[in-house]
């Protein structure tokens, strides 16, 4: 918990929140990223 940036640990409704934004309108321009759901435990 110490290294990461958001102080708590992830849960499955965090990955859900992110299909949802990439499935719906307000993700309808994002194309070929990677995007990481890690709680900035890795900052690239």
């Amino acid at each position: 918990m110490a290294r990461l940036a958001i102080k708590h640990p992830g849960e499955s409704e965090d990955i859900a929140e992110t299909c949802l934004y990439l499935a719906g309108n307000s993700g309808n321009y994002v194309t070929s990223q990677v995007i990481h759901i890690n709680g900035g435990e890795f900052m690239f």
